[in-house]
């Protein structure tokens, strides 16, 4: 089975699916969404893996609020979102990160989490990893500043640069190689959660971040570089898995269902001005996921360690476990298991692409 570039770089058949849909029906009704009733939200990165969940869900909700999406493409925004097309509480916002017209109206909270985040965009467009990260967060800042509004800033575990500690806490001080060229990601991140330190410190603008760990599930698009896509690609085309290492790395990997209820839970009840880790806490090899997605499609994995970006594009971590004790402490508890959710990935993108 092949797939039709556009459809992968998009996801525009993914309200084809009544799995999904009866999932994100399932996860719009707990409690903590009921608490986005009547807000107007602004969020950049709307058409990615995470936030897209976030606008279905949101969607399918009883909220009647209003969600302004900034998008660079249009079509491609509507393309996605073609069951809220005609929907008056999504509002498109066509421009660049750094220079979207913001609307006139109340907005209550901005989600900043626009950026690429993939092995082949490190290894090929670091320039515009480092600046759309940062030149886009301060134009969200300065909109927050503007509208007295709360800004949660979608971060990741890359923040913790090169670590000896097994478990990561967000107070952990950070070590990175600013010579290796893989460091533009981490080291935007980073810059970006000072960036609204010092908003905060200077302009008594309300935040808060949140580190992810390794996000998935079906609204990934299938063009992207990260080796669990890679696996999905593959069992999805009934092909063997490719490892490109030994896979021994141990890391924290979370269902995308789980990662916008940690956004919510931090985005109403977070402390102001405080960051939170949000993963799920299984362990597993990427070894480990790899065997497991190949038995899904009946397939095995092999080995190849020729270096397609020649080591500019990977992380050098060997783990990378984060400590969610803060995130708990506001009430939040993972659901997802996380091979059952592979499993119910794997599911849902068949049914869309068949």
């Amino acid at each position: 089975m092949r797939f039709c570039k556009e459809n992968m770089e998009n996801n525009v058949n993914i309200y084809k699916s009544n799995e999904y849909l009866a999932e994100i029906k399932n996860v719009s009704l707990e409690s903590i969404f009921n608490d986005f009733k009547d807000k107007n939200i602004l969020l950049t990165g709307g058409t990615g893996l995470i936030l897209s969940y976030f606008v279905d869900v949101l969607l399918t909700s009883d909220f009647n609020g209003k969600l302004f999406l900034v998008t660079r493409s249009l079509s491609r925004a509507k393309e996605r979102f073609s069951k809220f097309c005609k929907d008056k509480r999504l509002i498109f916002i066509e421009g660049e990160l750094d220079g979207f017209n913001a609307p006139n109206e109340r907005i209550d909270y901005i989600i900043g989490g626009a950026s690429k985040c993939d092995p082949y965009s490190y290894a090929n467009y670091p320039t515009s990893i480092i600046l759309d990260n940062i030149e886009g967060t301060k134009y969200l800042l300065n909109i927050a500043k503007d509208k007295k509004c709360k800004f949660l800033y979608i971060s990741s575990d890359e923040v913790y640069g090169i670590t000896n500690n097994l478990i990561l806490n967000e107070s952990d001080l950070c070590t990175y190689n600013v010579r290796a060229q893989r460091s533009c990601y981490n080291l935007a991140k980073a810059t970006c959660e000072n960036l609204c330190l010092a908003y905060a410190g200077e302009y008594g603008v309300k935040f808060n971040a949140i580190r992810l760990s390794r996000i998935f599930g079906p609204t990934v698009k299938l063009t992207d570089t990260k080796a669990m896509t890679q696996f999905i690609n593959k069992a999805l085309n009934k092909e063997d898995i490719v490892l490109k290492s030994k896979g021994e790395q141990i890391f924290n990997y979370q269902y995308v269902a789980d990662t916008i209820r940690g956004i919510a839970y931090v985005l109403l009840r977070g402390k102001d001005n405080e960051v939170y880790n949000c993963t799920n806490n299984e362990e597993h090899s990427l070894k480990e996921l790899a065997e497991y997605i190949a038995s899904l499609a009946n397939k095995k994995v092999v080995f190849d360690f020729n270096d397609d970006f020649q080591g500019k594009g990977y992380s050098v971590a060997k783990n990378a476990i984060m400590n969610i004790s803060k995130l708990e402490g506001l009430g939040f508890e993972n659901e997802y298991k996380v091979l059952d959710s592979l499993r119910e990935t794997l599911q849902i993108l068949n049914e869309i692409y068949k």
